[in-house]
Parts: structure tokens; sequence; C-alpha cells
């Protein structure tokens, strides 16, 4: 059964017996006052209702269960939060040890006290000879009865009550607690992995541009890129990508970054800017068959050129690469290098670039070289 359904119940159960207590005892206290030939009943069932309800709250008394609160281990993190208010236990105690020992010290004051009891109340059966037996049994047997449905039903039925209710409420809260912490913890534990993931990545991605180091495997440096996220590929490209750019005439450092290149590419096939880095770095270290294949893809996932990229420039080198030195292009490689340029020149930024290499004039600048091969394709304004 569900524990909220079992708290329902329980209070219901609760709620009816105090009800049907009270109206019985107005009934019998009516019956008592109101009808004379009940009246001997009424006190009767009075007196005994009385006695045994003093037993029962004495059973009470010394049946209420201990808390475990205070055995508990500070240590245990399992244990209950919050502890549960045992100012009735330690009432209990008091009364109980008070009890015990006033019994004892003053065992022939009580029986006396017994005895005037018993004759107060038997004047209600008088004149019957026996109403002094009847007023005794009235007191006594109910009031063991009591004692003992008293102490049995606290050590069981409110044992069972503590412990379904007790935990309600530090249930909630740990719930509660939990429920709040939980994504708090995910994303410390997500951005733990996150910096696990790439300091691993960069680990290896050192080594793989470092031509003094010895050249991962590249299933790794995949493997790796694979279980990044985009941001954390991003920051492996832009590595790269920096990494070649800054040596344009150191051959074995920019054919290091090639096979990041082409770890991004395969990882995400979608992203037109690693396949233009990649037909860069290829036309760099002079495959551009390649590089002509890499450039077209990259042109085709983009689309409509944009302002700042320099896809066609990449694919002019390329097809440019494809020309002996010396020999004369066919028209239509000719008009595709001038639609490319074509478009390459409509950007600020590459047209600035063409005139500070041009007029350099540095014959030994592989970029001054390219570009004196590539100027009699470039637009004439």
């Amino acid at each position: 059964m569900d524990i909220d359904e079992e708290r329902t119940r329980s209070l219901l159960h609760q709620a009816v017996f105090l009800i049907g207590f009270v109206a019985l005892l107005v009934i019998l206290a009516v019956l008592t006052i109101t009808i004379r030939a009940t009246a001997a009943f009424g006190v009767a069932m009075l007196v005994a209702m009385a006695a045994m309800v003093s037993g029962g709250l004495l059973g009470f008394l010394f049946g209420i269960p201990r808390s475990l609160q205070a055995n508990r281990d500070p240590a245990d993190t399992d244990s209950e939060p919050v502890s549960p208010n045992t100012n009735l236990e330690q009432i209990s105690d008091w009364l109980t040890k008070i009890l015990v020992g006033v019994g004892l010290v003053q065992l022939g004051t009580i029986g006396s006290a017994v005895g005037k009891l018993i004759g107060n109340v038997s004047t209600a059966f008088e004149p019957a000879p026996e109403a002094k037996v009847i007023a005794g049994s009235l007191l006594v047997l109910p009031s063991v009865g009591g004692f003992m449905i008293g102490y049995i039903g606290t050590r069981t039925w409110l044992f069972k009550l503590f412990t379904v209710f007790a935990p309600g409420f530090t249930s909630f809260v740990r719930h509660e607690v939990r429920r709040a912490v939980e994504p708090v913890r995910a994303e410390v534990q997500q951005v733990q992995q996150d910096q696990e993931t790439l300091r691993e990545l960069f680990a290896v991605l050192d080594d793989q541009l470092d031509p003094r180091a010895p050249e991962p495997e590249h299933a790794s440096l995949k493997e790796l890129l694979d279980n990044a996220d985009s941001a954390q590929r991003d920051q492996a490209f832009q590595t790269a990508k920096r990494a070649r750019r800054s040596a344009l005439t150191d051959q074995p450092t920019i054919r290091r970054t090639i096979p990041v290149f082409q770890a991004l590419v395969e990882v995400a096939p979608d992203r037109y800017v690693y396949q233009a880095e990649l037909a860069a770095a290829l036309a760099d270290i002079g495959d551009y068959s390649a590089a002509l294949a890499a450039s077209d893809k990259a042109v085709e996932l983009r689309g409509a050129p944009t302002r700042y990229d320099w896809f066609e420039f990449t694919r002019a080198r390329a097809r440019a690469g494809l020309i002996d030195a010396g020999a004369t292009p066919d028209e239509e490689t000719a008009k595709s290098l001038r639609e490319d340029l074509a478009v390459a020149w409509h950007k600020p930024s590459f047209r600035a670039y063409v005139k500070r290499i041009l007029d350099a004039h540095e014959e030994n600048n592989p970029e001054y070289q390219e570009l004196a091969r590539l100027r009699a394709y470039l637009p004439s304004d």
C-alpha cells in the first residue's frame, strides 16, 4: 500500500475511534442521569471505561517506543537529516520512573487510597451486598486490561504508526534537496567530463602538431574528436589552423595539421570550414588533386559565397597547381580560374592580401609565387 494511503487510513481510524468513544460517554452519561432504571448500568460502564482509559494511559507511558536518533551516527550520510521531537519519550521516561519510585515508597498509602476509591464507587450499587465486589472488579479488571491493551498497542500499532509517519517530513526534505542538487551535480560532472575530454584531446593534438614528437594514431585522434562536443572540436580546429598559417614555409608542420583536418572532416562532414582548411593545407604541400576535391566539397556545403571566406581562391590555387610550369591551361580551366578569382576579388580582405603580397615582391615567398601565376586571371579593376 502507498505510504500516503496508509497515513490517510490511519488518521481516519483514529478520528472514528475518538468520535465513537466520546459519543459512547455522552450516551452513558445521559442514560445514567435521565433513566433511573439504567443508572447502575451507566455508572458501571463509566467506571469501567474510566479504569480502562487510566490503565491504557499507564500502559501507553510504559510502552512508548524509544527513538533511535540519540544513537544516530553523525558520519552516516544515509541517516535522517531531521530528528523527530522526542519530548513525549522523555516525559514518559520521567513519569514511569516517578510512578515506580513513588509506588515502592508509598505502597501502603496506595492500598488505602484504592480501598477508599472502591468504597466511593460501591455507593452507586448499594444496598446490594456485593456492591464493593462489583466496584473493585470494575476498577481492577478494566485497569489491568487497559494497561495491557495500552502497552501492547503502543509497542505494536503505535510503533508502526511512528515508522510510517516519522520519515515523512525527512523523506520530503531529502527528496526536495536531492531534486534541487541533482541538476547542479549533473552540471558539475559534465564540466569535469568536458575538462577531462579537452585535456586528453589537446595532449594528443600537441603531439600531432609537433614534428619532433611521434605522430599519434589517426584512429585515436578521430575517437577523441568524435567524443568531444562541437565547441571542443572548434577549439581543436582553431589550434590546427593557427599552426598551419604560422608555418607557411615549414612543410613538416603543415603536414602534421592535415590529419587533424581530415579527422575533423570525418567526424563532422557537414562543417564546410573543416573541408576548406583541409583543402588549403593540401594545397600548401602540393597535393593539388586532393585540395581541388576538398575545395569543391567546401564550396558545395557552403552554398552562396560569404563576405569573409576565400574558398574560391583556395580552389584556384589547386587548379593552378595542376597546370605544369610554363604550360598554358585549356580554356575551360582558364574560365574556372577567372570565375573563382572574381568571386574572391569581391572580398576586401582578399584584395588587401593580394596588394600586400604583390607589392612586397618577395620572389622566394611561396605566396608571391602563387599569386604571380594567378595574376593573369585576376580581375583587371
